[in-house]
């Protein structure tokens, strides 16, 4: 996209008082035009009048565009690309999803990626078969041509974006945070791989923004609407992989879920609870204590229908829908 416009996005963006919603009510509004700073300030006046949130001057308007100013110069510097929803390089999933956010920043190859994407997520601290389950699907996955996304973490995520290398495959980082850094920062050096090999970083958030509770939660839900499905390799009932589990159930898509092997069970591992809770549920016909299932009752029955269980690898074909 012309970059007059992608600056006109991020001053919007910039405004106190403008989330994602009402951001994307302003796009609407704008459509695909490339408007003057004076023409914005207007419709941003005029947007704002029955708008109590919105926090709107001269003099934090001229602010809001140098911020944009400086976040496309510090781009450049960095080899940062930004695209915006309008943009035809957004990921066209993404865009069908409740969580598509206005502007991304990225790093890497946007051009010729594939065109199927799964996302592997998990606990920081999987079990011996969790981490075996992450790698097996993955490479699964990876060998059928999907696009690995995941979000850089200690555990599952590692373990899902280093299976897809070693399987030559694509893989997606989606980070809480500036893409002037990598967080955990353990995890550089596979960020770097993740680049060099052809993949991506990707992130909503500007140079120089730092993670937060906040930010992950954000982070998690954009991993489930690059997604066609997500495969949740194990959780405890209050992980935060169940913020793109969840997510995934809200747009309508599945929600793959490996069962637990019986010597987990017998351990009484944590991390395995919402496994055992996700697939009981379409028998139970509830998530019990899961943390951010608040689905309301008309909603639950379609969520069920969408919760996949894998029990072996013999299931991968069907479950992943692989035709060849």
């Amino acid at each position: 996209m012309n970059k007059d416009y992608i600056k006109n996005i991020l001053s919007i963006s910039y405004i106190k008082g403008i989330g994602p919603s009402k951001l994307k009510d302003i796009l609407n509004i704008i459509g695909d035009n490339v408007l003057s700073e004076n023409s914005i300030y207007d419709l941003l006046d005029e947007y704002s009048k029955n708008k109590r949130t919105i926090t709107l001057s001269k003099e934090s308007f001229k602010s809001a565009v140098e911020q944009a100013e400086e976040q496309l110069e510090l781009a450049e510097k960095y080899n940062i690309g930004v695209i915006c929803r309008e943009d035809p390089l957004y990921p066209p999933l993404l865009k069908e999803s409740a969580y598509d956010p206005a502007i991304i920043f990225y790093k890497g190859n946007i051009n010729n990626l594939p065109s199927r994407y799964a996302a592997v997520i998990g606990t920081r601290n999987p079990t011996e078969h969790g981490a075996i389950i992450a790698q097996r699907i993955t490479t699964y996955l990876a060998e059928n041509k999907f696009s690995i996304v995941s979000g850089l973490a200690i555990g599952c995520d590692s373990i899902a974006h280093k299976a897809a290398l070693a399987a030559k495959g694509h893989t997606i980082a989606v980070l809480a945070h500036g893409l002037d850094s990598v967080f955990p920062s353990q995890n550089k050096e596979l960020a770097e791989q993740i680049i060099d090999n052809g993949g991506l970083l990707i992130s909503t958030y500007g140079i120089g923004e730092k993670p937060s509770a906040y930010t992950f939660a954000a982070r998690d839900k954009i991993q489930s609407g690059l997604s066609e499905f997500v495969v949740m390799i194990q959780s405890g009932v209050n992980g935060g992989s169940l913020i793109a589990s969840q997510a995934a159930l809200a747009d309508g898509r599945k929600l793959i879920v490996p069962r637990p092997t019986q010597r987990d069970i017998n351990n009484r591992e944590p991390n395995i609870e919402a496994n055992s809770i996700l697939i009981d549920a379409q028998i139970k016909k509830t998530f019990a204590n899961l943390k951010g299932f608040n689905f309301k009752e008309n909603q639950i029955d379609n969520c069920l229908k969408n919760i996949v269980t894998l029990n072996n690898k013999f299931e991968y074909k069907q479950a992943f829908n692989i035709t060849d």
